[in-house]
């Protein structure tokens, strides 16, 4: 059985280190376009991750998609 995929939203996670204890601290920017493309989102993540006092540990992007059966 053949599946479509739809994009339905997608997250941009800034990962900045957690000084007073191991681990990271995750900042999380819902709702972003599904269809931005991966050097936007990087290039905002750096920029809001330079706004901050921590260190940068990671910019993750998770998307969400409905799977769906074609007939």
């Amino acid at each position: 059985m053949a599946v479509s995929t739809t994009p339905l939203s997608s997250n941009l996670l800034i990962l900045v280190n957690n000084d007073e204890a191991s681990g990271n601290i995750t900042r999380k920017y819902a709702d972003l376009k599904p269809d931005a493309a991966d050097q936007d989102v990087y290039d905002v993540g750096t920029a809001l991750a330079d706004l901050q006092s921590r260190t940068l540990s990671a910019i993750n992007r998770t998307q969400i998609y409905e799977i769906e059966a074609v007939v």
